[in-house]
């Protein structure tokens, strides 16, 4: 398994960070996803409900490989019922920084925030293993 963001049986989606040990699992779950996210302390996983496949998180993770080089402001990605929320903000010098968002319950019994560093050149990887995973 690639480490920078790969698929294992084709019914999981994993983005690891470059550094400080956490990650984003997604996997397919009763017509959804499970949403895993780990750090260094931390584990939690919530259920996601989506439409189509992925509500089109293989287009937000197209969008930032098609602008590696970076890009102003942040670029987000929310489930249909804001389950899990992913934003994207990049520093222009081939550094990503995804803050992942996981809620329980509605409102929310829970909620969970973390960070996924990635460099630029690992986007190009996840895209195609989004694109795979949701398809």
């Amino acid at each position: 398994m690639d480490d920078r963001g790969s698929l294992r049986d084709g019914e999981s989606f994993e983005i690891r960070s470059s550094e400080r040990g956490a990650r984003l699992l997604l996997r397919r779950y009763q017509g959804g996803l499970i949403a895993e996210f780990d750090a260094p302390g931390l584990t939690s996983a919530t259920q996601v409900y989506v439409l189509g496949g992925c509500d089109h998180l293989d287009w937000f993770w197209r969008d930032l490989a098609e602008n590696w080089r970076g890009w102003e402001g942040t670029r987000s990605w929310q489930s249909l019922e804001g389950d899990l929320e992913l934003s994207a903000t990049s520093d222009r010098l081939g550094h990503v920084a995804l803050e992942v968002r996981l809620e329980e319950g509605a409102p929310f019994q829970w909620r969970v925030h973390g960070k996924v560093s990635l460099d630029a050149g690992q986007l190009d990887r996840i895209a195609a293993a989004a694109r795979t995973f949701c398809a």
